[in-house]
This record gives C-alpha cells, sequence and structure tokens, in this order.
C-alpha cells in the first residue's frame, strides 16, 4: 500500500467530515497516536449516526450489520460504530 496515498485520502476525509460539519468521534488506533509512540495503524475508526453516515456517500460500504459498518474511502479503511447502538444508552453515574 502506498502510504502518501493513505495519508492524503486520511486528510481528504477529514477535510469532507469539516466541511460537511458530520460529528464524529474519532477512536481506535489512530486516536491513540495522540498519546502513545509507534502506534501503527492502517485504519480509521469513528462513532457516527446514521444521519451524519449518509452525508459521506464517498465512502464505499463493505460490510454492514446492524451497529457497525466496515467501509472504505480510497485506500483507507474506516470501521464505523453507530450510534444507535445501545451501548449510547448507558448512563454511569
Amino acid at each position: 500500500m502506498n502510504s502518501n496515498k493513505l495519508l492524503e485520502n486520511v486528510n481528504q476525509l477529514f477535510k469532507i467530515l469539516e466541511n460537511r460539519k458530520i460529528n464524529y468521534l474519532l477512536v481506535g488506533g489512530v486516536a491513540l497516536l495522540s498519546y502513545i509512540e509507534g502506534r501503527n495503524t492502517q485504519d480509521i475508526d469513528l462513532i457516527l449516526s446514521v444521519d451524519e453516515l449518509n452525508q459521506l456517500p464517498e465512502m464505499i460500504v463493505n460490510e454492514q450489520k446492524k451497529d457497525f459498518i466496515r467501509g472504505s474511502f480510497g485506500f483507507l479503511q474506516i470501521d464505523i460504530l453507530l450510534t444507535q447502538n445501545n451501548l449510547f444508552n448507558l448512563s454511569f453515574g
């Protein structure tokens, strides 16, 4: 895989998310890169609502389950946990 193309796809994805004002939460390996040096990951893990996901038609859905979608954006794999998951209905406190 061409790392330059991968980085370009990451930049394009986050530019689209920002320009379209899509609400998302970055989780997983890429989020950890801010805290842990040397972590190597080639996918993006996001938490999104279905409505927000519908604003991202450039992503190709490769696998879809009830609360999870795996897709691709160019050379980039995107794993999405949907906010409809019952986990987000839990209250801690």
